[in-house]
């Protein structure tokens, strides 16, 4: 049950992670790009952060032994993370709005705390997020596809470190320590690749306002294949290696 308790907390986590992109599209909409690239650092920050703190709690469950005695839960409650990814494509809409009034309230206020009455005093005010299309050339489109493979591509190996860790600690108890920490590295090396090699191809991408709404939109969805691709590596690795 404490493993099952942890995954859910953990998809919290994740699902903040995953809306970050919006928090962009969020600032386009209210015309303030830079409010949006804040909220988004923000939100980036308390994200990644809150997964550190997850270092110490997993410890104390695999020095408890509760991982061996709970595989299958493991295997099936991180499927939950796909789920809680899954939760903010649907809700894209809404989170956008809501990001929208809480950044109205930061620049009000200067605040977050203060900030979150915006969210239903503003809400009701602001309209609602359109589908948005935009023509590109074949290069840029050719571009943009290369974009969502490599961040797909990146985010398979974080959405899979987690619940890798806990299987694998599962097996290599006298290992857990080193498991956990390369996990937490295997984390950092995740966010320092969207930084060093996607952010800069974005900015080349964004050329307008329009387009770079797009490009938030659509990286969304990536995160969603991603996390859809890791439960099902997961659920292949567990049914063919490990029965």
């Amino acid at each position: 049950m404490l493993v099952l308790i942890s995954l859910s907390l953990l998809t919290i986590v994740v699902a903040i992670e995953a809306s970050t992109s919006l928090a962009r599209i969020a600032g386009f909409k209210i015309g303030n790009p830079y409010s949006g690239l804040t909220l988004e650092s923000m939100l980036s920050l308390l994200s990644r952060g809150a997964m550190f703190f997850f270092t110490p709690i997993f410890g104390f469950l695999a020095d408890t032994n509760m991982f061996e005695a709970q595989k299958v839960q493991i295997v099936y409650g991180s499927i939950l993370l796909s789920v809680g990814v899954l939760a903010v494509k649907l809700n894209e809409r809404l989170i956008v709005d809501l990001y929208c009034s809480l950044i109205n309230g930061i620049l009000k206020y200067g605040s977050i705390i203060r900030s979150l009455q915006y969210l239903r005093k503003d809400y009701h005010k602001l309209e609602r997020s359109r589908s948005l299309r935009h023509k590109t050339s074949v290069l840029k489109r050719t571009r943009f596809n290369q974009l969502q493979v490599i961040h797909c591509l990146v985010y398979i190996p974080f959405y899979l470190s987690w619940p890798l860790a806990m299987i694998f600690i599962s097996f290599f108890h006298d290992f857990r320590a080193t498991i956990l920490s390369a996990n937490t590295l295997m984390t950092a090396v995740s966010s320092m690749t969207l930084t060093l090699l996607l952010d800069p191809l974005m900015a080349k991408l964004s050329c307008s306002q329009r387009l770079s709404q797009v490009i938030y939109h659509r990286l969304l969805s990536s995160r969603m294949i991603a996390a859809c691709c890791a439960s099902t590596i997961l659920l292949i690795f567990y049914h063919i290696i490990l029965n």
